[in-house]
Order: C-alpha cells, then structure tokens, then sequence
C-alpha cells in the first residue's frame, strides 16, 4: 500500500481510476482490507466514489471489494450498475462466480465548459480472456452505457484479450488509446503467475475520438500485479465538414457567373454553412456522422442541423456540376434521356420550366428514382435528394443569392447560360 501511494503522490493524476479496492466499515489490523480510508487519508482527493461489487471476508465485518474514482473536479454526477446483477446467467467456471466483480462505474466531471462522463470497469473473469457468453454481454452493457454520451473515457481491467469481438464492439464507438502499441500484456509478470493470461491485454484506456492523447504511457513501477496506465487528454473537436475547393477558377465561367459571385456564394454561403454545421453538431449525436448520416438522422427531429447539413450536401454537388464549357450527355445517361423525355431538347425544356416557374429559393435536380426512372423535380429551400431514395444526378442552384450579382432579378438569363457550363461528365459518373 506505501508504495502504491508513493505512486499515486508522484503522478498527481486529476482522475484515478481503480479496480478491486477494498472497502472497510470498521478498521482491521489489515491494511488492504480498508484501502479506501488509506486513499482518503493519505491522497487527500476531495471527490471520490466506491462502486462496490460484492460483499467479502465477512469475517472480518462488512468488506467491499469494488471500484474506485478519485477526483480533484467536482463530481456533477455519480452511478454504478448493481453489482449483485451477473452478465448472463452462466459461469463456465461456477467457483468463480460469487468471486467475479462485475460492476460497471460512472461519474461526471466538468471540464472546460464540457460534460465528461468517466467510467471506469472490472471485466468478468476467466477462459483466458477469450470472448464468452458473459464477456459478449459485459462488451453490451459496455457499449449500451457509454453510447448516450458523446464526451466519454472508460478504462479499467476489461480482463479480456486485445484481439476479440468483446473489444472490436468497444472500438466501433471509442478510440482506444493504447491500441498500436502492440504490447503482449499491461500486466506486471513479476507478480502475475497465472499462465493462462500470459498474452492478455486486460487494461485499456478508450476515449471519445474528440479527445486527443497527448502523451500515454504503461508505467513500469512494481506496485501491483498490474502496470498502471496513464493518459493525458486534450479536447479536440472534430470538424469533420470541409468547404471544398471549387473544381474550376473562379472567373472560368465568366461572363455567365462572375469570380465576385463565387466569391460570395462559395467563399461566404457555403463556407457559412460549413462554419455552422460543424458548430451545430459538436457535443451531440451527429458529432463525427457522415454528411449523409446527419441529413438522414436530423430531417425529422433538429431542422437547423437538416438545413445546415443539406445546403452543404447541395452546394458540393452544385460545383461539381459546372464547368468551363458543356459538351452533351454521352452513353447510357443519353440514351435514358432520351427515353423518359423524348430528347435531350425535350428534357432542357423541362428543367428551364420547373427552374423558372419554382416560387421562392430552392433546388432544381435531375434524378434517377429507384426503378430506374429519370425525373426533373423542384425543391424548396434546403430540402434536398439526399434525404429520399432518389439518386442526384444534376442540380442547379435557384436561390437568389446565386445569380443576383451578375443577372439582378433575372433568373432566365441565369438558367439559360446554365446549359454552356454543365459538366456532363460528371452527371455520367452519378448516373
């Protein structure tokens, strides 16, 4: 135990998490067995929280064995999953079974500005850390824990092997920190002398993928039969949304659309949009989603991420659709014109009508439905193809803000030079 706190004194971690810590009620000629007053004596962390797992050496009085938080921020919150609740109704091997903690500990700290939910785990135990009925369990319960939160560290003695479903199912929703160092065991083999886990990774530190680990190291220190791992974490948001560069220079299409235009739609709308979309989706469930996952997630349920989300979806596709000079369709994409509009000319008289007539801002797209049908259809404001089952194709901008520089209130004039600058080779590759 000196040792231990000699140790934790020199790291002066802000968090310590702890595994199979003895809880005392009544003092014992024992150390170990009230470790948790020698921690609160000697450590002198002004937050804790003890998770008890079971109840032991009742012998002695009433002795937990549990997990263990220390903590100089304050405490927001703090919970534990019962420890008297098994994962699964079966033990390969039942000796174990009263023995094994199987608790699963939380406490929330605050932490510039931020809301961080801290859980710290004891993994059930046995077969030599290969997945099993219990472990599979335990890995769910994990992941079913952590995944209403998006600021999350979780670390603890998973009593598990590197290479199994049990983390792979962690990983899918946590990065995990200590994961390329290719270590054969976090385990101090001065002291450990079960065999069985000889090659064991049982220790291991996850974190949300917005927190950086600016250093992280297994320390070597002979205190336990464990080698302590220690993090240090720095937030980083993740700013997954780009504005892209447009695909041609900005007075390559003059005059049809100026470079001052670009220069206002591209460099400030849709840099706006990309600016806002990030921010609104920091610290929430669309945090580090795909552009598609969030247009798909937020439609029916946060219409500011929606529009933010599909004006960036729409205005990507917009750039990519234009260029210096326009051929024709070529290929199957022209033959599938020709065949749902009579002819190419046909299907340019159609999009200048619905582009012309469409009241107010939005979308003109040409798209492929699901059988296989080209269609010509108006959007309002931000809605967009994205969001249906339909396959964009070709889309023009009818917003005023795309034209007003160069044509004023003529949106004709707009539509029509829109055709000397579509990019079908690119309405190809869609198709």
């Amino acid at each position: 135990m000196d040792e231990i706190l000699d140790f934790l004194k020199r790291e002066d971690a802000d968090i310590v998490l702890m595994q199979e810590v003895y809880n005392g009620h009544e003092p014992f000629w024992e150390r170990k067995f009230r470790s948790m007053d020698v921690l609160r004596e000697a450590l002198g962390y002004p937050y804790e929280h003890f998770a008890p797992a079971f109840l032991e050496r009742t012998e002695f009085g009433k002795v937990e064995q549990g997990n263990a938080i220390l903590s100089k921020l304050s405490l927001i919150e703090a919970a534990s999953t019962p420890g008297d609740v098994p994962y699964g109704e079966r033990e390969d091997k039942p000796e174990y079974y009263e023995r094994t903690p199987r608790n699963l500990q939380r406490v929330a700290v605050e932490v510039e500005g931020r809301t961080l939910q801290v859980f710290n785990t004891q993994g059930v135990w046995g077969k030599d850390g290969d997945d099993n009925e219990r472990r599979l369990m335990m890995a769910q319960s994990i992941v079913d824990a952590i995944k209403p939160f998006d600021f999350v560290v979780l670390a603890g003695d998973f009593n598990v092997q590197e290479k199994t479903k049990t983390i792979a199912m962690i990983e899918e929703h946590l990065v995990n920190v200590f994961k390329n160092d290719h270590r054969s065991t976090s385990f101090n083999m001065k002291h450990k002398t079960n065999p069985g886990f000889a090659t064991a990774v049982v220790d291991m530190i996850f974190a949300s993928p917005s927190l950086r680990a600016l250093e992280h190291r297994q320390c070597d220190d002979n205190v336990s039969d464990h080698l302590a791992l220690t993090v240090t974490l720095e937030y980083k948001p993740i700013f997954m949304f780009e504005l892209p560069d447009l695909p041609f220079a900005k007075d390559e299409l003059a005059p049809w659309t100026s470079a001052e235009t670009f220069d206002f739609h591209h460099g400030k709308h849709h840099a706006g949009y990309v600016q806002k979309l990030n921010a609104a989706v920091l610290g929430n469930e669309f945090e580090g989603r795909s552009l598609e996952e969030v247009i798909a997630g937020s439609r029916d349920r946060n219409p500011k991420v929606f529009n933010l989300a599909a004006q960036h979806f729409n205005h990507s596709f917009f750039w990519n659709c234009l260029s210096a000079t326009s051929q024709s369709p070529s290929g199957d994409l022209a033959v599938t014109i020709d065949r749902d509009f009579g002819s190419f000319e046909e299907f340019k008289i159609q999009f200048t009508d619905v582009a012309t007539t469409h009241f107010g801002s939005g979308w003109v797209w040409l798209t492929r439905g699901a059988d296989g049908k080209l269609a010509v259809k108006g959007f309002h404001d931000a809605q967009t193809p994205a969001q249906t089952d339909e396959t964009p194709l070709l889309t023009l901008d009818v917003w005023e803000h795309a034209y007003y520089i160069d044509h004023r209130n003529n949106r004709v004039a707009f539509i029509e030079g829109f055709w000397d600058h579509v990019n079908w080779e690119f309405v190809g590759l869609q198709f």
